[in-house]
């Protein structure tokens, strides 16, 4: 990923920072009389040129990377410059890296999803000349605070895996072009990675965007997450404030249209947000007018869905013989789900009413993990059924977490459902256990359309 330097240099700065030594204005081609300077007034010199130069930085709030001088001319001596970094926070997301002899960059890891925690950084400088060598602190005894610039960095929240990508990293060129398939790294706060692939048809690239031509016909831009895994959340930039995008489900745009939100950014662009999901999200404009977005960020999770169809193989029919204690098992996203006295019936309209959950003849419905999860349980998401009602009930289910198959050892988690609410989100106290399971607590029946179990 391409760092965002936030420090432009000026033109003065030349190659390397250019402090102006004193003189006699009315200079002359005569020699000089004055004597030359010394290192300690060299240094000392280089230290105020560089604290005017990066001050704007001292106090702010920053969320990229930026640069940094590794040398400061003053008249035809070189200030050598060596810059160290304290940090307090996400220490691995910070990083000074030299370029070469005369820039290094300061690194923050906003961007790479490294800054899992809000943060403050100091940066600190030593200057040497001849046998002097003076730090900030040195050189500003009395003026605590010169002795380090200090910015602080926000924790960048995320769910899962993202990769934010430009628009010029797809190889588009300013003519439609038919087909291109890239892949792009999307990276997690665990430092792991998975891959994103993009399929884009006839789009091509102009005024640093990725175009949508009116006079281009099935122009599509479509995300695919790993097999496993979904598209959680799309965050888009598009120039101006006009509503052309639609976000469909699946690989091309027949799929189901997906709910969009948008707001004017300071731009004057729309920032779109969509969380669809789904493995597949095709992007399309189906307008007759042109449009463009800019930056994409792309948020991947990888989750098993629990629902009628993909837990009791639901197909239109009542599945309500209900197993008891004879457990099922099903194989979801490569994770083994089992369970007793689980069911579904039909409505009236032909659709199905959820995951049904009752205690009968002294058996509890429970869903629980039997095999493994791969990387640790993050949350688990529940929506009640939408044919049904919400209600008020105290430790409606009870939610055990395990790194034991046989839940011999298991933090409890109770949930308590309201009348105002059909979503429900339970987190466990740590992100590593690889088992869970659910027991329904109630004396009568709960229906669910949906289990997610995020990992």
């Amino acid at each position: 990923m391409e760092l965002k330097k936030l420090l432009i240099l000026t033109a003065a700065v030349l190659m390397v920072g250019s402090a102006v030594a004193c003189g006699n204005p009315g200079s002359s081609s005569e020699p000089s009389s004055e004597p030359a300077p010394t290192s300690e007034e060299l240094v000392k010199d280089a230290a105020d040129y560089l604290w005017q130069l990066y001050k704007a930085r001292d106090g702010k709030e920053l969320t990229g990377s930026f640069d940094v001088v590794n040398k400061v001319s003053i008249g035809r001596e070189i200030v050598s410059v060596a810059w160290t970094i304290d940090v307090e926070g996400a220490k691995d997301a910070y990083k000074i890296e030299k370029k070469d002899d005369n820039y290094s960059t300061i690194y923050v890891g906003y961007n790479d999803y490294l800054v899992t925690e809000d943060s403050t950084g100091k940066i600190s400088a030593s200057f040497t000349h001849g046998d002097v060598t003076k730090t900030l602190a040195e050189v500003y005894a009395s003026d605590e605070t010169r002795h380090a610039i200090e910015f602080s960095t926000p924790k960048k929240l995320l769910e899962g895996y993202a990769v934010t990508i430009k628009a010029d990293e797809y190889g588009l060129v300013k003519d439609p072009t038919p087909s291109i398939t890239k892949e792009f790294t999307a990276k997690s706060f665990a430092k792991e990675e998975v891959t994103v692939k993009v399929d884009l048809k006839n789009l091509y690239y102009n005024y640093s965007a990725v175009y949508f031509g009116k006079s281009v016909e099935n122009d599509t831009y479509t995300i695919t997450a790993p097999a496993g895994y979904v598209v959680s959340k799309i965050e888009l930039e598009s120039y101006g404030k006009y509503d052309n995008f639609i976000f469909h489900a699946g690989a091309d745009t027949t799929g189901a249209e997906i709910a969009k939100s948008y707001a004017t950014n300071t731009a004057g662009n729309n920032d779109y947000v969509v969380t669809p999901n789904v493995n597949q999200v095709t992007i399309d404009n189906p307008t007759s007018n042109n449009c463009s977005f800019y930056d994409i960020t792309i948020y991947v999770i990888q989750k098993s869905v629990l629902t009628p169809e993909s837990l009791l193989g639901f197909d239109g029919k009542n599945n309500s013989n209900y197993n008891g204690t004879t457990t099922k098992t099903s194989t979801i996203n490569g994770v083994e789900i089992s369970y007793n006295e689980v069911g579904c019936y039909t409505n009236t309209d032909g659709s199905n009413n959820g995951l049904q959950f009752r205690n009968k003849n002294n058996v509890a419905s429970t869903i629980w993990t039997s095999s493994p999860v791969e990387g640790g349980i993050e949350k688990i998401k529940m929506t009640i059924a939408a044919k049904k009602s919400a209600y008020d009930n105290d430790d409606a289910i009870k939610f055990e977490f395990s790194n034991n198959a046989d839940f011999s050892e298991a933090e409890v988690v109770y949930l308590d459902t309201v009348a105002t609410s059909k979503e429900y989100e339970v987190t466990p106290s740590v992100n590593t256990y690889k088992y869970v399971r659910l027991t329904h607590m109630l004396s009568f029946t709960g229906y669910w359309d949906l289990i997610e179990i995020v990992y």
